[in-house]
């Protein structure tokens, strides 16, 4: 048996509260906000990524990609979305995944095709400068 004090029971009626106006959740819930996010939401914040990483020692592109919902409940279910993929040209996209999540604050990234990739999905719009930031602090500039 389970009994469950009235702080649970609060907690729960506070979240089941937000399910019945999908407007409010996805404004004040920050993974369905995520989610509820479209290629056209995230393609200018994917360009503008791109043009601030415009000086550092890399090739950088936006492409398309996938972003995955979850891996317990969902597995194998994708969204499209846009990312900033990042090919650096004097270290391995192994060594700068390493020293992103080593930097602080750190950034996790993926890689991909010996790319390393940002996912705007992921990333919150006022985390967008610091993820630029970090990597123009582990990577030289490019050389003229």
């Amino acid at each position: 048996a389970l009994r469950i004090g009235k702080l649970t029971i609060a907690g729960l009626h506070a979240t089941l509260k937000l399910f019945l106006s999908p407007q409010t959740i996805e404004q004040t819930h920050p993974t369905y906000r995520m989610l509820a996010l479209t290629v056209d939401d995230l393609e200018p914040r994917a360009q503008a990524m791109a043009r601030a990483l415009a000086g550092i020692a890399a090739q950088v592109e936006v492409i398309d990609g996938h972003s995955q919902v979850g891996s317990g409940s969902v597995p194998a279910e994708e969204l499209p979305t846009r990312l900033p993929a990042v090919r650096p040209e004097t270290i391995s996209a192994e060594d700068l995944a390493r020293r992103l999540r080593e930097h602080e604050p750190a950034v996790v990234t993926r890689i991909q095709h010996d790319a390393v990739l940002l996912d705007p999905r992921t990333i919150q719009p006022s985390e967008d400068e610091a993820v630029c930031g970090a990597l123009s602090d582990v990577l030289p500039e490019a050389s003229a």
